[in-house]
């Protein structure tokens, strides 16, 4: 990667011209003060990288990329769910997991959960804070936030990742071995319940779907410190707590 390059989030990292969104040029020209010939970073939701030079057509500013990259090595794809944290705790987590490299965010409606956001406004404003974070820390792709989903669909539909959940009564439970790569259909999805723990109807059907419970430590940790261990744990094999070691 240039160093020292701003980096601004295109629909798709391709040859040729890009025009920016109106929250990337408020960024890029406002901001930065970026202006025409400027060569910037460019990036994707999907992980493509690339470079162009910024340029103002007709009124209208675009990016025209001379530069894409090769696809990057996929390490583990991370997918957390978790119960949702109360007030601007949600915010810290989305920016946290984005910055972490997690894949994708599910917030999750269990029994014992207390916030259960509705309407666009509040998964716009994750969505936006997961773009800012990749595009400050430099990640490959964008973390997606999910709909809001209830935990016994969630857990039904895992497809073929390897599904992990993490619970105050499985404190002391070692890490299985997680898969090398991520890829389609791949990767760990690991669940995080809410801080009065998930009712014991929850744990029995998630044992019954083929999860598998994980430990996060011996202490009690809040929903959004939860899911920053579970994503440390699961995308960074030097940290990870395999069963037997």
């Amino acid at each position: 990667m240039s160093e020292g390059l701003h980096r601004v989030l295109v629909e798709k990292v391709r040859l040729g011209y890009s025009q920016l969104g109106a929250e990337p040029m408020r960024h890029l020209v406002r901001v930065l003060r970026l202006g025409e010939g400027d060569l910037v970073r460019v990036f994707d939701a999907a992980g493509g990288t690339g470079e162009g030079v910024l340029r103002e057509i007709e009124g209208k500013w675009t990016i025209e990329v001379g530069k894409v990259d090769g696809e990057r090595a996929g390490g583990v794809r991370v997918e957390i769910a978790s119960a949702v944290p109360k007030g601007d705790r949600a915010d810290w987590m989305v920016e946290k997991l984005s910055e972490l490299g997690v894949a994708r965010w599910v917030p999750l409606r269990t029994e014992r959960s207390v916030v259960h956001p509705e309407g666009v406004e509040k998964f716009n404003r994750w969505r936006r804070l997961s773009e800012q974070a990749a595009r400050q820390c430099g990640r490959a792709g964008v973390m997606e936030v999910a709909e809001m989903e209830g935990l016994g669909a969630y857990a039904a539909g895992r497809g073929g990742k390897l599904g992990l959940f993490a619970s105050l009564e499985g404190a002391g439970a070692g890490w299985p071995a997680l898969p090398g790569e991520g890829g389609e259909g791949g990767g760990v999805a690991i669940v995080i319940g809410p801080e009065g723990d998930f009712s014991p109807a929850e744990m029995a059907m998630m044992n019954g779907a083929g999860w598998v419970a994980v430990g996060l430590g011996d202490t009690v940790l809040r929903v959004e410190t939860a899911a920053m261990v579970a994503a440390v744990l699961a995308g960074g094999g030097r940290a990870r707590l395999v069963s037997g070691a």
